[in-house]
């Protein structure tokens, strides 16, 4: 066990000296694009927030963790509560938020890894909690809501945070890794209170990465389907390429380019290296960093990660 820890450390090194490769954005003029009113039709919904809870989680001396939880006003699957916890920055006046999506499996424990750092950097950090019912959905007619879902508990977690007089709502950004980029570059595209994104380990075309990807929470979700079904990974994705509406390659011409970066891994298998460059072609090509790494072994850069994030949000929500 010793031996495999130092080697696990040792590649960790090599690859953090050998570095990442970085993709300028595409400097050519892109014309506006009006997205349209059938694509956010789906989205469509009428805020009804109310009230909420609040409770603190954390009290430390340049930041509060506090966690608030209301009931959402769009339930296509079950009704649900949602919830939010707010990585406060100490000091006065509103501050500009982050919110960061978290990954599929865990407790959130990467997304409070960012959230914590940018929030000693004086950016406000919202993890809106996922729903763990989301992750055991198998049914593929019910992707389709799914995906709705997220982006609307995402937008009333928006509504929320407009009522908060510590965050300034004029500046937002979104901040994802693998599950939750791929979640938040929807909600980006949809929701234009979302001025910039950072989306690391993502990737378009979701049929194909539904039905193919190696990352554990999707494949064992997946077996169990095609095992009730006597089906195959072929069967799948030819079904899902059918019913599926909402990929992210489908939105992603409708992103501002000029105000998002993207992280990719060379040598991933969960979310495929080609599905993320996929995407970059659809969103107009912007900035994008390369990780010589695959899906898990990019951890080793998550402290550089974390750093270039907070420069990006700084730059472009002008804190």
């Amino acid at each position: 066990m010793k031996r495999c820890m130092v080697s696990i450390l040792l590649c960790g090194v090599a690859w953090c000296s050998v570095g990442c490769v970085y993709l300028p954005g595409d400097r050519g003029e892109r014309p506006a694009r009006d997205m349209p009113a059938d694509y956010l039709a789906d989205f469509t919904y009428t805020p009804r927030l109310t009230g909420y809870t609040t409770q603190i989680l954390k009290t430390a001396d340049d930041h509060t963790v506090r966690r608030h939880t209301f009931a959402s006003s769009v339930n296509l699957l079950e009704p649900h509560d949602i919830v939010i916890d707010h990585f406060a920055p100490t000091g006065k006046g509103p501050k500009p938020a982050v919110f960061v999506l978290p990954i599929l499996g865990g407790k959130n424990k990467v997304a409070n890894f960012f959230a914590k750092h940018f929030a000693r950097k004086g950016i406000a950090a919202l993890v809106v909690h996922r729903q763990e019912a989301y992750k055991d959905v198998r049914e593929l007619e019910k992707m389709n809501p799914l995906f709705r879902q997220i982006v609307f508990d995402h937008m009333q977690a928006l509504d929320w945070a407009e009522l908060q007089p510590d965050i300034d709502v004029s500046r937002v950004g979104l901040f994802g890794v693998s599950a939750g980029a791929i979640k938040g570059s929807l909600v980006y595209a949809i929701d234009d209170r979302v001025d910039t994104a950072m989306l690391c380990l993502v990737g378009g075309d979701l049929p194909w990465i539904l039905s193919y990807s190696t990352e554990k929470g999707i494949a064992k979700n997946r077996d169990q389907l095609l095992k009730e079904r006597g089906a195959t990974q072929a069967d799948m994705h030819a079904e899902m390429k059918k019913v599926f509406q909402h990929d992210p390659l489908k939105y992603a011409p409708f992103v501002n380019r000029d105000r998002t970066v993207l992280v990719l891994a060379a040598f991933d298998q969960a979310v495929p290296y080609a599905k993320g460059l996929e995407l970059r072609q659809a969103m107009g090509k912007p900035p994008t960093y390369i990780l010589p790494t695959g899906h898990i072994t990019s951890v080793v850069f998550m402290p550089w990660l974390r750093d270039v994030a907070v420069a990006h949000f700084r730059r472009q929500l002008q804190n």
